[in-house]
């Protein structure tokens, strides 16, 4: 089973979480037995069930039969592992006993796009073989703040245009280093983004989770405006039910707690055609198990764009032309 790049810990970390909660809830005992989905249901009324099952049933801890009962397959919980996740607990908890204080950014903030960094140096080439970008065409990178996928297409003498937050640009310059052609940086929340180009594809890798339904039928409504005629767009992620542990990405986001979600191919289907798009293509061919999906325009009449309602409105956009010449 392959790891997953998001991964803050390892995936024993994972499994060490979920196992013990498993245990702590009472769901262990009640899948020692068997019981129906429904019977659950009724004893759990919490909509974080559901995707707690999946996750058991993606790493082959819960079984379901042929009389639609769910049984536990998995493991037998270890008492150092519960201690040890009991423990965490605990002691994950010592800052808080201390009056609050403003803490330098550099000792708290996340090191995410640094670790996505890492990640593309050696997902990219992978990545953009299975896009295929024709050389000298033009391309969107949204939300791409490590600079990772935008350089390999540059490298492939693409012209790309990266969009992101302007607090994540911030943090990336460094990743656009001077070995690379040009690439135009634009430092905006994607809502704001508008450009006179047409482009011949447009990539959105790791990045639709963040958006609920509706929002993304918008979402893609406006980029499917920003292409050329005969232009994609790309989502590279993962794809709940498809992709390696999407169950766990899935439960991932949910914990975030910021209203997105990992959707299924059904889920995407029917954006798309609200959009006005065609999805045509997916494989789960890619690095590290992503899922890459492939959506062409449709006929789709201009009209208004409604702000995505779960947004804030940020400032107006900042542009940074980058020129990188070869040393």
């Amino acid at each position: 089973m392959l790891a997953p790049d998001w991964a803050f810990e390892p995936l024993p970390f994972y499994q060490d979480v979920i196992l013990a909660t498993t245990v702590e809830t009472g769901l262990y005992d009640h899948l020692q037995s068997g019981i129906d989905p429904d019977t659950l249901a009724e004893r759990y009324t919490c909509e974080i069930l559901s995707p707690v099952l999946d996750v058991l049933v993606e790493l082959g801890w819960v079984i379901v039969t042929k009389t639609h009962q769910m049984v536990w397959a998995g493991p037998h919980p270890k008492r150092e592992t519960l201690a040890l996740v009991h423990h965490l607990r605990k002691w994950t908890g010592l800052s808080s006993q201390f009056p609050k204080v403003q803490v330098h950014e550099e000792h708290v903030s996340d090191d995410y796009v640094e670790r996505l960094q890492m990640s593309m140096l050696q997902l990219g080439p992978g990545l953009v073989d299975l896009l295929n970008p024709t050389p000298g065409s033009q391309w969107l990178d949204v939300g791409g703040g490590s600079g990772g996928l935008s350089l390999e297409l540059a490298r492939r003498g693409i012209q790309v245009t990266l969009v992101d937050l302007p607090e994540v640009v911030e943090r990336s310059p460094h990743l656009l280093h001077r070995s690379l052609p040009k690439i135009s940086v634009v430092a905006t929340d994607i809502l704001h983004f508008t450009s006179p180009a047409r482009f011949d594809g447009i990539v959105m890798m790791r990045f639709i989770e963040n958006f609920r339904a509706p929002d993304l039928v918008r979402l893609w409504r406006k980029l499917r405006n920003q292409l050329t005629p005969k232009g994609q767009l790309y989502v590279i992620g993962y794809i709940r039910r498809i992709s390696p542990l999407s169950s766990l990405f899935s439960l991932n986001v949910i914990l975030n707690g910021e209203g997105g979600k990992c959707y299924d191919t059904d889920e995407l289907h029917d954006i798309a055609r609200q959009a006005g798009l065609s999805l045509d293509f997916c494989t789960t061919d890619g690095p590290a198990g992503y899922a890459i999906a492939r959506l062409c325009p449709k006929s789709l009449p201009d009209g208004p764009w409604e702000q995505c309602s779960h947004l804030t409105d940020r400032a107006a956009p900042r542009y940074i032309e980058m020129r990188v010449t070869g040393e």
